[in-house]
């Protein structure tokens, strides 16, 4: 095993590491003067036009939360503050660096959706209890895998160690680091940034965000790192770098670092995948496919359902009598099946899940081949979803989204099956003898929708929904499911462009 110092110099040292842009280094050095003010920050930023409507794009997000539309970095300035703009303005600049190194052999797919769920976490969780760290929380989650990728740059062959390891034994990747390595990705990243000149505090954040010698640091630059650790624990579990059957220890961890309460917590976690979709839009990021909080308490369910079920069949299979132990395996064999049949179901609506659809889909696909059908696949939205969440509160939403799942399951029973997707969206698939059967069907769930009224506290709320429709048909072959589900998903983006409520087909 190499010395950790050794594998930091080899790092900091390498010229094949990117160099920060200039307008990167004026703002940090902005940053770290008290006497900077807000008209240099707007004109070193307005300097560089890219960075300028980066920065106005992320400042306009609801992420930002600003309550009218920003034009000018000085105006950002104005609205959103001097600090915040200084370190979104490094945010990007430090994301377009990463972006320009592109190369084969380091996955920047998982890379960005980590980086930027971390990101994303760790400004969320700050909103809630250390609102003057927001900005650097976000910049230190975005950083925090730096390390990682600063070590595939500077020695690619001894990090290929690290890889192969991890693959061969499991675990995580931070402890194939400090077994090949000597040190870890969060070591790498904080002598970088040092090296970078980048303030004490992110660089003290980014190097305990694994949460080694983070109660070491002093209680200045702890509150923020504590924020960081939490927010890297959330990723690992949006990301799948740990099960979710970690579900309720992950929650500990976070409360705990955060100070969060348990309602708190849960609206955070709710709420982070829209966000970090937003956010990844805004730095057009490739962040590939993300995780949604209900799909991973659904797993996680069905893990610890699993596992219990287990343990009592194995507890069944030292029962001596051979009838008793016949007699329970089949109770609990009956129990598994409602068990399933439960984790597969969606809580609020009671119509099939995502993880539910996507088997069915898988097995739809596989069907179609060898019988020569077409596979439709609709999805939907429902249209300006958020106005009944922000007029008539969540639980009015919720009733709208039950509502939508009823229209949907009646309007495709016997011809398609129908599950919640996630958020106000919804699928369904099925098989069909032409491709304007499958369009037929679009427009009967839209208006079965939009025949739905919702009464609610003395009002009557219409419900309209946006359909994409995509088509797999005999002669595409392999069938690829993923590659389905994007197509419907751009169709109804072009439904909802067209002016909404209405079915945008398949492409031809």
């Amino acid at each position: 095993m190499s010395q950790p110092s050794d594998i930091i110099d080899l790092v900091c040292q390498s010229k094949s590491l990117p160099a920060l842009p200039a307008t990167a280094m004026e703002v940090l050095r902005l940053t770290q003067s008290d006497r900077a003010s807000a008209d240099e920050l707007a004109e070193v930023i307005s300097h560089d036009p890219s960075l300028t409507a980066k920065l106005l794009k992320m400042v306009n997000s609801p992420l930002f939360g600003v309550r009218r539309e920003v034009s000018s970095v000085q105006q950002a300035v104005a609205m959103a503050g001097q600090r915040a703009v200084r370190v979104t303005a490094l945010s990007v600049s430090l994301t377009d660096m990463v972006k320009a190194q592109r190369e084969d052999g380091f996955d920047f797919v998982s890379y960005w959706r980590s980086s930027l769920t971390t990101a994303v976490a760790g400004r969320l969780l700050a909103q809630s209890t250390a609102a003057d760290l927001v900005d650097e929380a976000f910049v230190a989650g975005l950083l925090s895998q730096i390390g990682r990728l600063a070590a595939h740059r500077a020695i690619p062959e001894r990090y290929a160690e690290v890889i192969a390891h991890r693959e061969a034994n499991g675990g995580r990747l931070r402890d194939a680091e400090r077994e090949i390595l000597g040190v870890t990705g969060a070591g790498i990243g904080r002598a970088l940034l040092q090296k970078w000149s980048l303030p004490n505090a992110i660089c003290a954040a980014v190097g305990a965000c694994q949460g080694e010698g983070l109660l070491e640091l002093p209680e200045p630059q702890q509150r923020l790192a504590r924020l960081v650790h939490a927010a890297v624990v959330t990723a690992d579990l949006f990301c799948s770098e740990i099960a979710a059957g970690a579900l309720d220890q992950v929650k500990s961890v976070v409360r705990s670092c955060a100070g969060l309460g348990e309602t708190e917590l849960e609206a955070i976690l709710t709420e982070l995948d829209a966000h970090v979709r937003q956010a990844a839009a805004d730095l057009s990021l490739e962040i590939g496919a993300t995780a949604d909080y209900s799909e991973i308490r659904e797993q996680a369910a069905m893990e610890l359902a699993m596992l219990s079920v287990q343990a009592e069949a194995e507890r069944t299979a030292t029962v001596s009598r051979a009838a008793e132990a016949e007699a329970e395996a089949r109770r609990l064999n009956e129990e598994k099946k409602h068990i399933i049949e439960v984790a597969s179901t969606d809580a609020l609506t009671q119509i099939p899940n995502r993880a539910a659809f996507e088997k069915r889909l898988d097995e739809m696909l596989a069907g179609a081949r060898r019988g020569g059908e077409i596979v439709g696949l609709l999805m939907l939205d429902v249209d300006h979803f958020k106005r009944f969440n922000d007029t008539h509160g969540h639980q009015a939403g919720d009733e709208v989204l039950r509502s939508v799942a009823a229209a949907l399951r009646s309007a495709c029973r016997g011809s398609a099956f129908a599950a919640r997707w996630g958020g106000e969206e919804f699928i369904a698939v099925g098989e069909f003898g032409s491709e304007s059967a499958a369009l037929a069907l679009a427009e009967k769930v839209r208006r079965a929708i939009e025949s739905e009224s919702v009464a609610w506290d003395g009002q009557t709320l219409a419900v309209t929904a946006s359909v994409g429709v995509a088509v797999c048909r005999p002669d595409e072959s392999p069938a690829d499911a993923e590659a389905l589900v994007a197509a419907a998903d751009a169709r109804l983006y072009d439904a909802k462009r067209a002016g909404r409520n209405r079915v945008a087909p398949a492409a031809a």
